[in-house]
């Protein structure tokens, strides 16, 4: 085997997230003295160290270790489809906006997030005429109105703390902007011509419109596979954006946990809880921010993936 089959992605991206979401059920478990999350019933993390030196053995470990590693991958497909999924509905994916210049306002955000067309779509009039068309199909209310509408809905509602920031206060301070900023013309120009020097290459016809085609996975595996010195740069981008991707999701859950723990027991009468309102609030932050860390990372890749091809020397050929 001329890898190891255990790549950083798998600590980043899976063991370690699994581990920190280990902790935090830990932390809300209610099972008895023998149940296996009980391996780290930490009352202070002042007593961390105790507690692995009284309770955490060989053979517990390497169950924590297997259960945090599944877990991880369970997490990872979770916010796939949630985090990530409303990343690229909202900004669209790093291909794109790295490649045109468009204008952010509140009415774009709805329009690309919960219909899936550009503010400039919806002016035309065969785009409209289109939308109108599916209203009278059989299957428009259940395709479309319940299955598309009320999901990308639930998805605002999962991830309350990110979507309602970045519809209000990232675009209020202009952070949506600055997180789909294009690059400058000139860059522009080099990657396009790069591009279609790539497909003449390897043989592919060019496409009418090659912005709305995944062109971005065509340079991404042939930068990938073809300069093998740019791959632990490109490894630690995905690792990095996987990782926070994870963390993201398991922040805005226990965001959520909290909310639903505190919302049910709320008493105008009763004392002001600081620390339960100060850790929902630290909880609202953090999962916003590591959205946007987020965010910048998979921009990061794609643009690496970009810069490589578009500094490749012209005599490098395919292997």
């Amino acid at each position: 085997m001329d890898k190891n089959p255990f790549s950083i992605y798998d600590f980043m991206g899976y063991l370690f997230p699994g581990i920190i979401a280990f902790f935090f059920i830990q932390l809300i478990w209610d099972g008895s003295e023998n149940s296996i999350y009980n391996i780290l019933n930490i009352e202070s993390f002042n007593e961390i160290t105790k507690k692995i030196d009284e309770s955490i053995n060989i053979e517990t470990s390497v169950i924590c270790v297997v259960l945090a590693y599944i877990l991880g991958h369970i997490i990872a497909y979770l916010s796939s489809v949630t985090v990530e999924y409303f990343a690229n509905k909202t900004f669209g994916y790093p291909s794109e906006y790295l490649m045109l210049s468009t204008k952010q306002s509140w009415l774009i955000l709805i329009l690309r997030y919960f219909f899936n067309i550009s503010k400039e779509e919806f002016k035309n009039d065969e785009t409209r005429k289109q939308m109108f068309l599916r209203l009278i199909k059989k299957d428009f209310l259940w395709r479309y109105v319940i299955g598309r509408l009320l999901w990308r809905m639930i998805i605002c509602i999962i991830l309350f703390p990110i979507s309602f920031m970045t519809f209000s206060f990232g675009f209020i301070f202009g952070i949506n902007r600055f997180v789909t900023r294009p690059l400058d013309d000139y860059l522009i120009d080099g990657i396009k011509n790069k591009y279609s020097n790539l497909i003449s290459k390897i043989g592919i016809s060019h496409s009418e419109d090659e912005l709305k085609c995944d062109f971005h996975r065509l340079i991404m595996h042939y930068v990938y596979y073809n300069l093998p010195v740019c791959q632990n740069k490109t490894d630690n981008y995905i690792s990095l954006y996987g990782f926070l991707r994870s963390i993201c999701f398991i922040l805005n859950g226990m965001f959520l946990f909290i909310t639903i723990k505190v919302l049910p027991s709320l008493n105008i009468y009763a004392p002001f809880d600081e620390k339960k309102v100060l850790t929902w609030s630290i909880l609202f932050m953090l999962s916003y921010i590591s959205f946007l860390a987020f965010v910048k990372f998979y921009r990061r890749f794609t643009l690496e993936n970009y810069m490589i091809m578009l500094t490749e020397k012209e005599s490098e050929t395919m292997e």
